[in-house]
């Protein structure tokens, strides 16, 4: 143990005395979580700009046949605008976002009692059209109910006998939940920093002391490598905990300071408790972090090699994150059986507020620590085998 401390305190100095890599460290880590931030606030910003109530222009043709109509859909905020005949090409290439066409024969089906035809044109693979369109929707359909119910008042028919049910929507939705919608992305970026904020030391520490001809000197010395390698990893290990606590915090703090609830319109809470757990479990998802990249950069040949490999690996180890977003409430132990997939779905539900059992917490911690411990066994083996000093 004490030959470990002694490689990982030399090179936590050497890490620590090359600043120009500290501080590009810190700032790729600590730039997710400024870019959430950005990104949640710009999202509560457009949100609430398309809730507010502001007129939707809709190119009409054949309006005459259809006054009521017309002045029941600007009643509810719709801009009518006189179409021409070429309205559904204008429609196909952008110009219009949605057309209504109403035939002659409407005036004459609507005073029948018959249902009276129109034709909605629109271009669905715009999605920053769809807003409009289903408002427009919704206000025709109101508008059918709303003639069919006067109908059968006309006749002395209860309209009521059109609902045999009527739905009742309870919103059980927390703040925490809530608060969710806008921050699933929050593992998968988690998992990126626990994956990327040591990765450099790793590299410079293997291949950019071999490519410096320091590391065949290192192993002269009468240590084993396998202290050597611990000692290397640790150091990476220990920088990135530090990097994910530190992104963690300021996630925490821009909910604090920042106008977020202003931009939403709602209450949006975040935790610390649940922060702080978050970063507990993370700490194991680190070790194993830190062990796979020191095994990875063992086969590098070159250090923009061994770059090119551990840029990857994040986004590669963050796919379960976003497979999550499309997995309906994953409970089962052998889904949080796996790293990355078990930390996701635990992150997941203490930002929720949800109950997390200690024996899910206690499997996805072993099934860790014995996969931190399988790939460390490999990592040495590579480590202790002549390749590392010729890198071929």
């Amino acid at each position: 143990m004490k030959l470990i401390w002694i490689v990982f305190r030399k090179e936590w100095i050497d890490h620590l005395r090359d600043q120009r890599s500290v501080v590009s460290a810190l700032a790729n880590s600590l730039f997710t979580p400024v870019f959430m931030l950005t990104m949640i606030l710009l999202l509560g910003k457009t949100m609430m700009s398309m809730s507010e109530e502001k007129p939707e222009p809709l190119h009409v043709l054949g309006q005459q046949y259809a006054p009521a109509f017309m002045q029941y859909l600007e009643a509810n905020n719709i801009e009518i605008i006189p179409a021409d005949e070429n309205l559904v090409e204008e429609v196909r290439q952008g110009k219009v976002k949605m057309g209504l066409i109403i035939p002659e024969e409407y005036a004459q089906a609507f005073r029948e009692g018959r249902p009276a035809p129109v034709e909605l044109v629109m271009d669905t693979s715009r999605q920053t059209n769809l807003m409009v369109m289903s408002k427009v929707t919704q206000l025709i359909q109101a508008y059918s109910k709303e003639v069919s119910s006067l109908r059968l008042m006309a006749r002395g028919v209860d309209p009521l006998i059109q609902l045999p049910i009527v739905p009742n929507v309870r919103d059980v939705a927390t703040p925490q939940s809530s608060a969710l919608l806008f921050m699933s992305m929050l593992p998968f970026f988690t998992a990126i920093v626990v994956f990327s904020a040591g990765a450099g030391i790793i590299v410079d520490s293997l291949v950019g002391e071999r490519e410096r001809n320091t590391l065949e000197p290192l192993l002269i010395n009468p240590v084993r490598r396998s202290y050597l390698l611990v000692g290397k990893v640790l150091t990476s290990f220990f920088f990135a905990v530090i990097v994910v606590g530190l992104s963690l915090f300021i996630f925490w703090l821009g909910f604090q300071v920042l106008p977020i609830e202003d931009a939403f319109g709602f209450s949006m809470t975040l935790s610390a408790v649940s922060l702080f757990w978050i970063f507990l479990l993370t700490i194991p998802e680190t070790a194993l972090a830190a062990v796979l990249q020191a095994f990875i950069a063992s086969f590098a040949r070159t250090y923009k090699e061994a770059q090119t490999f551990l840029a990857i690996l994040p986004f590669v180890i963050g796919i379960p994150s976003v497979v999550l977003a499309f997995v309906p409430n994953p409970s089962d132990l052998t889904q949080i059986a796996i790293p990355g997939f078990g930390h996701s779905v635990l992150f997941n539900r203490l930002l929720r507020g949800e109950p997390v059992t200690p024996l899910e917490v206690v499997v996805l911690l072993l099934v860790t620590l014995v996969s931190t411990g399988i790939v460390l066994f490999l990592a040495i083996r590579s480590f202790g085998r002549e390749r590392i000093l010729s890198g071929k």
